[in-house]
């Protein structure tokens, strides 16, 4: 029953499109595995970190950058994001959030 849940959000996820960007099969399948790795024996957690990955991802993906700020800037702070946290999109999410934040104070803007 757990497994039949978890199989029905992934593949309500995998449908998923957001800003143009689609949640392709190898990233939701990457987000399951790594749930699963994660969270052995575990169902609930296990739907939760895809829930929250997957929708991270998308938000990660569809961030636009301030008005302000350089498209070379924001490419530089999403790419460094991604190395830095590869497949652990909550963290990419996180950390792009966070250096926009500092950019912004030190630019006083």
């Amino acid at each position: 029953m757990k497994k039949m849940l978890i199989l029905t959000i992934c593949m309500t996820l995998a449908g998923l499109v957001h800003a143009g960007q689609s949640l392709t099969s190898s990233i939701q399948t990457e987000i399951k595995k790594n749930a699963e790795l994660k969270w052995p024996d575990d169902y609930s957690m296990q739907a939760y970190e895809i829930k929250n990955q997957t929708s991270d991802f998308q938000a990660f993906q569809s961030m636009e950058k301030p008005s302000s700020m350089s498209n070379s800037t924001f490419e530089l702070i999403k790419s460094r994001a991604e190395r830095q946290w590869p497949k652990d999109y909550s963290m990419q999410l996180y950390e792009l959030k966070n250096q926009i934040k500092g950019w912004m104070t030190v630019n006083g803007r």
